[in-house]
């Protein structure tokens, strides 16, 4: 059976506001959010950064508030904060005691009461001894498990596993016909690949108005696999849920989501099971999607995903929260006639959701008049709600959405 698209647009719930908006509950926090989660049962960790004092730390919090700080490593900069499976996270960062000095940091860890268990960690100046620390500049790539990092982009890459100590270096390559080597949008911004599965291993290749699904081998040429290139639309970047096996690719409007049961073995169906406005959601780290919907000067985040057993719907919503009237996307990428709200809500880097779509934390910004801001955090749950209705894309509004980004050359 087809699967229907999905499409989330805003929702304008008129009937519902009135006396919905709770009352104000949220706790200051000692600067900049640059990544978290929310574990199911409510508990959250916020990885919130000191730019100034270049200084860092994982803020623990639930419904009572900050219950505890786990300082990170002082003079780091960059850092960055990425859900595992297992219950683990991997934190990133570079150093920033010269400005010459751009060595990268990779750890992961799990959270253990008030402290961290470091299973793993590397850096580039151990992987590259006799390096210039200047030149340590370069992409790195985890799988969704843990077990594997890489570098590289275009057809060739390097493996290498986390488990043990062993830095032993695995070099693969693909190859493409020359009919598919216009590689023009990338110019300024070369993507790296996306791990499928640690074993193999099997990588998602971004390429010119497409991508390779790649299924490298111990022993024998790898099985490449095209994917999106036949649409008549570009796509940025890709997103992997692993557990869920879904393939997420940005668009110039969207995000689409494709199911990938066998990794791709079998292909991939044409049309997405899911289709999100990126300027109000975008995927969750490990399940469906997280979505920002605002109505009337209010606003409320929403979970939703997809029972596979049943292809039924199944989404959450927090209460509706006031005086935050406007959703804003990624910087840059705010759309014409919106003014700027005293409040950033985001499902990008500012709104958390747990996996089972039933806690959640949201970070607002509150604007000075001074330009400075500062931030606080939202503890809520989430409750059932009426599942969306499917809706379909607008391919002729994306189409000329390509065309204005990447100019006439986008046919």
């Amino acid at each position: 059976m087809k699967q229907r698209t999905r499409c989330w647009t805003y929702t304008l719930v008129v009937g519902c506001l009135a006396g919905a908006a709770q009352a104000e509950s949220l706790t200051p926090l000692p600067g900049r959010v640059a990544g978290g989660l929310v574990e199911s049962g409510g508990r959250a960790a916020l990885l919130v950064t000191d730019d100034d004092r270049r200084t860092s730390a994982l803020v623990l919090m639930d419904d009572r508030g900050i219950q505890g700080t786990i300082d990170l490593p002082p003079k780091r900069v960059g850092v960055s904060l990425t859900v595992l499976g297992d219950g683990r996270i991997l934190l990133g960062s570079q150093d920033a005691s010269t400005m010459h000095d751009r060595t990268q940091h990779y750890d992961i860890v799990e959270i253990r009461g008030n402290e961290l268990q470091t299973s793993w960690s590397w850096n580039s100046r151990d992987a590259f001894p006799g390096v210039d620390p200047g030149n340590h500049g370069f992409g790195v790539v985890f799988s969704g498990d843990g077990r594997a990092w890489g570098t590289g982009h275009g057809t060739s890459f390097s493996f290498r596993e986390t488990r043990g100590r062993s830095l032993a270096t695995r070099k693969e390559r693909f190859d493409v016909g020359r009919e598919l080597t216009d590689v023009g949008k990338w110019t300024i911004f070369s993507p790296g690949f996306v791990y499928l599965d640690s074993e193999g291993p099997v990588v998602v290749a971004p390429w010119n108005k497409g991508a390779y699904i790649v299924h490298f081998a111990e022993n024998g040429s790898p099985v490449v696999r095209p994917i999106l290139f036949d649409n008549g639309v570009e796509e940025y970047l890709f997103r992997w849920q692993w557990e869920e096996r879904i393939l997420w690719a940005e668009t110039s409007l969207y995000w689409k989501g494709y199911a990938l049961p066998d990794l791709g073995v079998s292909g991939m169906d044409e049309e997405p099971i899911w289709v999100l406005d990126k300027d109000m959601a975008a995927p969750h780290p490990e399940r469906g999607i997280v979505q920002v919907t605002s109505a009337n000067g209010k606003y409320r985040v929403e979970h939703a995903w997809l029972d596979r057993a049943t292809q039924a719907e199944v989404r959450h919503a927090s209460d509706w929260y006031r005086d935050y009237v406007l959703l804003i996307g990624p910087p840059g990428r705010q759309r014409q006639g919106r003014r700027v709200p005293r409040v950033h809500v985001s499902p990008w880097n500012e709104v958390f959701v747990s996996a089972n779509g039933l806690h959640a934390v949201i970070v607002e910004k509150r604007r000075r008049a001074d330009g400075t801001s500062t931030s606080l955090a939202r503890v809520v749950d989430l409750r059932r709600t009426t599942p969306a209705p499917p809706l379909e894309a607008d391919r002729e509004a994306e189409a000329a959405a390509d065309r204005e980004w990447f100019g006439p050359r986008v046919q």
